[in-house]
């Protein structure tokens, strides 16, 4: 029996894409909104602990595949990073579609070749973060670091520590609404007892070198996003959560790309919470539109060759194109075709790197 489409995580995922808003407009706040902005600051938790989970129904799919079309993403998905860093082949760095591609093969992996239970991964995601907290500051450079240990003052993700996000989604996910509960409320007593055992000389919310009250106010928004969204048992295919949800990756391009235009045009003199609701509205108005717009453009990307000429496109616009404004408008547009058709970049690839052993037992006459 078919399992049944499970909604909640479009919005959970979608829930998370409300939260980005509320963090990615650039300024810093005050009262009210800058605790708003904070809040925001842990959509990573949500958005790459629901990719985490539909990591694990691929994973009976062929490998070799899944690996080329994660590769594949994460060098064309360095066209979200152009969006906050046009300049990317400057000091490349690793953002949301490269941790996405690394931490889906690993769940991936584990899945397809250990199957672990449930609290395995609970465990996997403590050790990776205590890991993290304990010896990441201490390991000296190498090659490509920046992809996968934290190493100065930097704001972009790596494999470690947010590789225990996605775990602890797995974990999340394959547990019940009460287990999901229990481990919020215990997430919030560690929460507690880190905010008054932390120097109040010491910044206590780092996200991307994730310290210990940002890992653990992490958990307790996932495990009680979890026990909410889960305990609700039908959800309204017109809910907007559930549209920019099911529609995540197009909404990165978009939501950022609108946010550079009011950076651009200096308009944060406005309300901010105008501002927030403005970017709301017109990242679903835009996003309707592209969706409706690719609908008849789509087939072009049944063609390998498209693919591939959007690839170089991606890759060259940073390095021949010296406008942070054009690189930004030329990135969101190719992005914007490879949110909208990655699906089919993953059939064009399973044929190529799918290899069926020759037949060795043909009949007389057939060779």
């Amino acid at each position: 029996m078919e399992k049944k489409y499970d909604y909640s995580l479009d919005a959970i995922k979608g829930f998370s894409c409300l939260l980005m808003i509320m963090a990615h407009t650039g300024t810093d706040f005050s009262g009210s909104s800058r605790s708003l902005q904070i809040i925001g600051g842990l959509a990573p938790a949500l958005f790459f602990a629901v990719s985490g989970i539909t990591s694990i129904f691929q994973s009976k799919k062929n490998f070799l595949p899944l690996l080329a079309f994660y590769f594949v993403f994460a060098i064309m998905g360095l066209s979200y990073n152009a969006l906050w860093k046009p300049f990317i082949w400057s000091d490349p760095v690793s953002d949301v579609p490269q941790i996405v591609a690394m931490s889906v093969l690993g769940i991936i992996v584990l899945e397809k070749y250990l199957r672990p239970n449930k609290y395995i991964y609970l465990i996997l995601a403590i050790l990776i973060f205590t890991l993290h907290f304990v010896f990441t500051s201490s390991i000296p450079s190498f090659p490509a670091k920046q992809f996968f240990i934290p190493e100065g003052n930097y704001t972009y993700f790596t494999f470690i520590p947010w590789f225990s996000i996605f775990l602890l989604g797995v974990f999340a996910y394959r547990s019940s609404k009460f287990i999901n509960l229990i481990s919020g409320l215990f997430a919030a007593c560690l929460l507690a007892a880190a905010y008054f055992l932390t120097p109040r000389d010491t910044e206590f919310l780092v996200k991307y070198n994730m310290s210990l009250g940002y890992f653990f106010l992490s958990l307790l928004v996932l495990f009680m996003s979890f026990f909410l969204f889960r305990s609700i048992r039908h959800y309204s295919l017109k809910n907007p959560l559930i549209f920019f949800g099911k529609h995540s990756f197009l909404f990165l391009y978009v939501h950022v790309f609108i946010i550079f235009v009011i950076t651009h045009l200096k308009l944060y003199s406005i309300n901010i919470y105008i501002i927030w609701a403005t970017v709301l509205l017109t990242t679903f108005i835009g996003m309707t539109a592209v969706l409706w717009i690719n609908k008849y453009i789509d087939k072009i990307f049944d063609y390998k060759l498209v693919w591939i000429a959007l690839m170089m496109f991606i890759l060259l616009v940073p390095a021949i194109v010296h406008s942070i404004g054009l690189i930004v408008l030329a990135e969101t547009v190719l992005g914007m075709a490879f949110a909208c058709n990655y699906k089919k970049l993953s059939q064009i690839l399973i044929p190529i790197f799918t290899f069926t052993p020759k037949n060795t037992n043909l009949q007389p006459g057939m060779e």
